[in-house]
């Protein structure tokens, strides 16, 4: 029985079989693995697990793992690691419905993604806390969506009912107005002065 590999082939591949997924097992049973997004659908990553080895890792599908009050705009290509879990999440994460059994044992699609930062991105200063976001720029809005900043390339947009700014503020540039504009508790569009006919130089505002 020896040499039963070399009698038939089939015993050998299929020997090989067996301890390739042996071994990917327990690879995926070792801990934390690199892997590189495929996919996002906003909830949950596809991801390719970056190991050198002879066995053929399928793509793995795992949740993100992020707070609900900061969404990331992961894209094809971002890095990260996958954790091994205990249990499935997917009922945490608002996948599933039914909480899993209090039963620790690994499975290979109990996996979840955290992403990480990579050493040819653009560099930031370490004392300030950088929100840099996807191509369609970065968002921050109330969790109604009443007030909205939206930060895009050349261009921010600030909604909301009421904006305070307590302190001075610089404006170089031109500034277009729409809608009414009070100085002083006077209306711009209503308000005088005691030299109007062309004089130089015309006098203050006068008070309504």
């Amino acid at each position: 029985m020896i040499d039963d590999g070399l009698k038939y082939p089939i015993f050998e591949s299929l020997k090989q079989t067996a301890e390739n997924m042996v071994n990917m097992r327990q690879n995926l049973n070792s801990g934390i693995l690199p892997a590189i997004v495929e996919s996002f659908d906003g909830v949950s990553v596809t991801v390719n697990i970056e190991v050198s080895s002879k066995t053929a890792y399928p793509k793995i599908q795992a949740p993100v793992l992020s707070s609900e009050y900061i969404r990331l705009p992961i894209q094809k290509g971002c890095r990260g690691i996958l954790i091994p879990l205990s249990v499935n999440i997917e009922h945490i994460c608002g996948l599933g419905q039914t909480a899993p059994e209090n039963v620790p044992t690994f499975n290979i699609s109990n996996m979840a993604f955290i992403p990480c930062y990579y050493a040819t991105q653009e560099k930031v200063d370490n004392d300030t806390i950088y929100i840099i976001g996807g191509k369609n720029g970065a968002v921050i809005r109330s969790s109604g969506k009443s007030s909205i900043i939206k930060c895009e390339n050349g261009k921010i947009t600030i909604k909301a009912d009421s904006i305070s700014i307590d302190g001075d503020l610089n404006i170089k540039g031109k500034v277009d107005i729409k809608g009414g504009l009070t100085i002083n508790g006077i209306d711009f569009m209503s308000h005088t002065h005691s030299n109007g006919n062309m004089g130089s130089p015309t006098g203050a505002v006068i008070p309504a």
